[in-house]
């Protein structure tokens, strides 16, 4: 996958958080790109149990 640079950027940085820490978070604006950084997680280590966990403002009578 191809990440633009801030996400590549920010990619990097959750991988070297990760080194010391069981957990992160990206905060970056709507619509740039947080999805495909935990993508490329996700593709980068295939046998990991990874929870990726995102909010979706939903009104669930609706559905």
């Amino acid at each position: 996958m191809d990440l633009l640079q801030h996400n590549r950027i920010a990619y990097e940085s959750v991988v070297e958080h990760l080194q010391h820490s069981d957990r992160t978070c990206v905060i970056h604006p709507t619509g740039t790109g947080k999805s495909y950084i935990a993508l490329q997680l996700i593709e980068d280590n295939p046998d990991a149990r990874i929870l990726y966990i995102t909010s979706v403002a939903t009104n669930l009578l609706e559905l």
